[in-house]
C-alpha cells in the first residue's frame, strides 16, 4: 500500500484490518488531529463506498463516531473518521466483569438512540458487539463501524440476527436485535 501518500494525512501506525479494509491511526494535516483512517482494498466499488462515505458524514449524533473524510489516492478509497479514545465495552467486562445492571441500562438508553438516529438516516449498522462501542472520558458510549454490514465483518458474528446468519436483507431490526445480545452478554 502506498499509504503514506494519502494528501493531508501523516500515517502514524497500522491497526491492522477492520471490516473494511485496512486501518490505521493518522494525523490530519490541515487541522493537526487525530483520525482514523480506513484504506479499501481495490476491489469495493466506488458507488456503494462513496454513498456509505457520504451518509456516514450526515451522522451528527453525540453516541456515533462522526465521518470526516472520503477519497481516492494511490493506496485506493480511503474513509476517515473521528478518532476516540478509550476502552470498548468488551475490555471493560474482560477486566471488570459484567457491567451493573445501571450502568447496562444507560448504554441501553443511549446505543438505541444512536440506532433510532442512524436507521431515520437510512443506515444499518449491520455487525453491533461489544468491540464496536466505546466509552469515551466521561463513560458515554460511541458507536463506531456503523454500516459494518458485511459478509467478512465476523468480529459480531454472536450477536448477529438470525436475517444476517440467513444472508437476508438487514434493517434496522437487526441491530436492535444485536444491541439485545450485546447488553445479555
Amino acid at each position: 500500500l502506498l499509504v503514506s501518500q494519502i494528501k493531508g494525512y501523516e500515517i502514524e501506525e497500522n491497526l491492522g484490518p477492520n471490516a473494511w479494509g485496512t486501518a490505521f491511526q493518522a494525523r490530519q494535516v490541515s487541522l493537526d488531529r487525530i483520525v482514523y483512517l480506513t484504506v479499501l482494498p481495490p476491489s469495493e466499488m466506488e458507488t456503494s463506498v462513496h454513498s456509505l462515505a457520504r451518509s456516514c458524514a450526515a451522522i451528527t449524533h453525540p453516541h456515533i463516531v462522526s465521518g470526516i473524510d472520503f477519497g481516492e489516492s494511490e493506496a485506493g478509497y480511503y474513509l476517515v473518521t473521528e478518532w476516540i479514545e478509550g476502552p470498548t465495552v468488551s475490555d471493560v467486562v474482560e477486566r471488570g466483569g459484567p457491567l451493573a445492571e445501571e450502568r447496562v441500562l444507560d448504554l441501553a438508553v443511549a446505543l438505541a438512540q444512536a440506532l433510532d438516529y442512524a436507521s431515520r438516516k437510512g443506515l444499518v449498522h449491520g455487525n453491533l458487539n461489544p468491540e464496536a462501542i466505546v466509552l469515551v472520558a466521561c463513560g458515554s458510549p460511541k458507536l463506531r463501524g456503523l454500516g459494518a454490514d458485511r459478509d467478512d465483518a465476523q468480529s459480531g458474528e454472536d450477536y448477529r440476527s438470525p436475517e444476517q446468519r440467513g444472508q437476508r436483507a438487514t434493517d434496522v431490526r437487526s441491530d436492535i436485535y444485536a444491541l439485545g445480545a450485546v447488553l445479555v452478554a
